[in-house]
Protein backbone atom coordinates (compact mmCIF):
# COMPACT_ATOMS: atom_id res chain seq x y z
CA UNK A 1 0.00 0.00 0.00
CA UNK A 2 1.20 3.50 -0.86
CA UNK A 3 -1.28 4.97 1.86
CA UNK A 4 0.28 7.15 4.83
CA UNK A 5 -0.14 8.70 8.22
CA UNK A 6 1.03 12.37 9.71
CA UNK A 7 0.64 12.76 13.05
CA UNK A 8 -0.28 16.36 13.86
CA UNK A 9 -1.22 19.09 16.64
CA UNK A 10 -4.59 19.00 18.53
CA UNK A 11 -5.48 21.95 17.04
CA UNK A 12 -4.23 20.86 13.55
CA UNK A 13 -7.00 20.39 10.63
CA UNK A 14 -6.54 17.39 7.86
CA UNK A 15 -7.26 19.25 4.81
CA UNK A 16 -5.78 20.22 1.24
CA UNK A 17 -4.07 23.48 2.70
CA UNK A 18 -0.80 23.34 0.63
CA UNK A 19 0.86 25.39 3.73
CA UNK A 20 3.68 22.67 4.77
CA UNK A 21 2.66 20.00 8.07
CA UNK A 22 5.75 18.08 8.78
CA UNK A 23 4.88 15.23 11.14
CA UNK A 24 4.72 16.56 15.09
CA UNK A 25 8.26 16.83 16.61
CA UNK A 26 6.81 14.76 19.50
CA UNK A 27 6.83 11.51 16.91
CA UNK A 28 10.12 9.87 17.21
CA UNK A 29 12.22 10.06 14.09
CA UNK A 30 13.04 6.47 13.68
CA UNK A 31 9.56 5.75 14.44
CA UNK A 32 8.03 8.24 12.16
CA UNK A 33 4.96 6.65 10.30
CA UNK A 34 5.51 8.09 7.20
CA UNK A 35 6.01 4.88 5.68
CA UNK A 36 4.34 2.32 4.18
CA UNK A 37 2.06 0.27 6.97
CA UNK A 38 3.31 -2.48 8.35
CA UNK A 39 -0.19 -4.03 7.73
CA UNK A 40 -3.13 -3.78 5.04
CA UNK A 41 -6.10 -5.07 4.52
CA UNK A 42 -9.42 -4.27 3.10
CA UNK A 43 -10.76 -2.77 6.27
CA UNK A 44 -7.99 -1.26 7.98
CA UNK A 45 -4.10 -0.53 8.32
CA UNK A 46 -1.56 -0.67 10.57
CA UNK A 47 1.64 1.48 11.69
CA UNK A 48 3.89 -0.23 14.10
CA UNK A 49 6.35 0.65 16.48
CA UNK A 50 4.64 4.22 16.53
CA UNK A 51 6.67 6.73 19.77
CA UNK A 52 5.43 9.76 20.83
CA UNK A 53 7.56 11.09 23.65
CA UNK A 54 4.97 13.92 24.92
CA UNK A 55 1.74 13.39 26.17
CA UNK A 56 -1.31 14.91 24.75
CA UNK A 57 -3.73 14.76 22.10
CA UNK A 58 -2.94 14.22 18.65
CA UNK A 59 -4.49 14.46 14.85
CA UNK A 60 -3.77 11.63 12.46
CA UNK A 61 -4.01 12.45 8.96
CA UNK A 62 -4.46 10.06 6.24
CA UNK A 63 -3.31 10.10 2.48
CA UNK A 64 -4.87 7.28 0.69
CA UNK A 65 -2.88 6.15 -2.60
CA UNK A 66 -1.61 8.31 -4.93
CA UNK A 67 -0.29 7.53 -8.15
CA UNK A 68 3.24 8.59 -9.18
CA UNK A 69 4.53 8.16 -5.42
CA UNK A 70 4.78 10.17 -2.52
CA UNK A 71 1.94 12.04 -0.67
CA UNK A 72 2.17 15.87 -0.72
CA UNK A 73 1.61 17.92 1.88
CA UNK A 74 -1.67 19.23 0.50
CA UNK A 75 -2.95 15.31 0.19
CA UNK A 76 -3.51 14.46 3.97
CA UNK A 77 -7.02 15.74 3.79
CA UNK A 78 -9.02 12.85 5.67
CA UNK A 79 -8.85 12.67 9.81
CA UNK A 80 -7.95 9.35 10.47
CA UNK A 81 -8.37 9.22 13.83
CA UNK A 82 -7.59 11.69 17.12
CA UNK A 83 -4.62 10.35 19.52
CA UNK A 84 -4.49 10.70 22.83
CA UNK A 85 -1.17 9.77 24.52
CA UNK A 86 -0.73 10.07 28.37
CA UNK A 87 1.79 9.79 30.36
CA UNK A 88 4.85 11.86 32.35
CA UNK A 89 5.84 14.74 30.63
CA UNK A 90 9.52 14.71 29.65
CA UNK A 91 10.22 18.70 29.18
CA UNK A 92 12.77 19.15 32.59
CA UNK A 93 11.20 19.20 35.82
CA UNK A 94 14.03 20.48 38.35
CA UNK A 95 13.35 19.30 41.88
CA UNK A 96 16.16 19.47 45.09
CA UNK A 97 16.46 16.72 47.38
CA UNK A 98 19.03 16.56 50.05
CA UNK A 99 21.06 13.60 51.14
CA UNK A 100 19.53 11.32 54.16
CA UNK A 101 16.07 13.72 54.30
CA UNK A 102 12.82 12.95 53.51
CA UNK A 103 11.45 14.89 50.61
CA UNK A 104 8.75 14.79 47.72
CA UNK A 105 8.85 14.15 44.18
CA UNK A 106 6.43 15.74 41.75
CA UNK A 107 6.24 14.21 38.61
CA UNK A 108 3.53 15.96 36.12
CA UNK A 109 1.84 14.82 32.62
CA UNK A 110 -1.41 13.99 31.48
CA UNK A 111 -3.22 10.99 32.42
CA UNK A 112 -1.51 10.77 35.59
CA UNK A 113 -4.25 8.72 38.41
CA UNK A 114 -5.48 9.52 41.62
CA UNK A 115 -5.23 7.68 44.58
Amino acid sequence: SRDRIRVLGASAVCDDSPEPRPMHPAVDGEGEPSAQPDFSAETYEQWRDVRLWTPGTYQVCWCGSVAGGACRDDEFVLHASTLVVHGPATEEQPQSCITGVVCTVKVRGSGMHEH
